[in-house]
């Protein structure tokens, strides 16, 4: 297949928001980058986008996350319908692919806070009667 349109090579910042099925508010997730490569032909694919300087975010991220990275490809490339120009938009299959080293926030576990618990009263009570 030979590309009927030439968007390849670097591309400037950019930020992709996901939400949950019928809104548009409060995203999801939230990838910001501050550049990115579009190549074409990759592993199946008819384009392959590689971004650089990743941050990952969002309402459902509630822990600490590093090293982020974010891709994503297209194939099966369609114009829009009853257009005949590429420039007007086109439809297509996107996989998306990402990965974050996760630090997880530490939670004392119920036992530890109920013996510290215990400590403080046993100290008050000890102060009361001394």
């Amino acid at each position: 297949m030979t590309s009927v349109y030439a968007m390849f090579g670097q591309t400037g910042a950019g930020v992709i928001n996901f939400y949950a099925d019928g809104t548009s508010i409060d995203p999801l997730l939230i990838v910001n980058f501050a550049s990115g490569t579009v190549s074409r032909y990759g592993l199946g694919a008819d384009e392959i986008f590689v971004a650089d300087n990743v941050t990952i975010t969002g309402s459902q991220i509630v822990d600490t996350l590093s090293e982020e990275q974010f891709s994503f490809s297209f194939a099966n490339l369609a114009k829009l319908s009853g257009s005949t120009n590429w420039t007007d938009g086109f439809t297509t299959t996107a996989a998306f692919t990402s990965s974050a080293i996760v630090t997880v926030k530490p939670v004392p576990e119920p036992a530890t806070i109920a013996l510290l618990g215990f400590g403080v009263l046993s100290l008050v009570r000890r102060k009361k009667h001394a």
